[in-house]
């Protein structure tokens, strides 16, 4: 008898083993899967907060004054009171030198600086003017820059920045998380 019970124990024993191997699996599965469509959805947020930038035109005004076109190529809009934290850099030969050189230009929409640069207007599908969350021009102080959307922006620079416009004149933008685009002109 005493074999027939060690019997029935191991048995109930190996039941008792399987069962909890197939709770333990059932619940990592479980978890697995959870993680997995946390993880699609991420990035499923991130493609849609996608931030993308791309400079349409560079146009030199004078040796002092250049405007730009930038379209917001991605499909984030861009708040107005990040521009301070965009960096816009000027690539150019200075007058009377030979060599090329990188001027970091700050946002300065009232244009209370030698340097800076601003926005003169923004157009949608290349009519003035935006439907969603406006920019209210000239102060720029609520607003965003929406997907589709193309800024006009003018950058001055000081008369010890101007450049020798025979060279090529190369603008740099970088929104505030890091994007970046580059175009030059003449």
């Amino acid at each position: 008898m005493g074999s027939f019970g060690t019997l029935i124990a191991t048995g109930i024993l190996v039941i008792i083993i399987v069962m909890v191997l197939g709770q333990w699996s059932y619940m990592m599965q479980t978890g697995i899967r959870m993680y997995n469509e946390g993880l699609e959805t991420f990035k499923h947020r991130i493609s849609l907060e996608k931030t993308d930038i791309r400079v349409l035109d560079v146009t030199p005004q004078s040796n002092t004054t250049i405007y730009v076109k930038i379209k917001n190529v991605g499909s984030y809009p861009i708040p107005i009171a990040q521009f301070d934290m965009s960096e816009v850099f000027v690539i150019g030969t200075l007058v009377n030198h030979t060599c090329p050189t990188v001027v970091r230009v700050p946002f300065d929409q009232l244009s209370i600086r030698d340097e800076g640069w601003r926005v003169l207007s923004v157009s949608t599908n290349g009519v003035v003017g935006e439907v969603l969350n406006p920019i209210n021009l000239p102060y720029a102080s609520s607003g965003k820059w929406d997907p589709s959307e193309e800024l006009f922006i003018i950058i001055s620079l000081s008369n010890e920045h101007a450049l020798n416009l025979t060279y090529p004149v190369n603008i740099v933008f970088v929104t505030p998380n890091g994007v970046s685009t580059a175009e030059g002109g003449f």
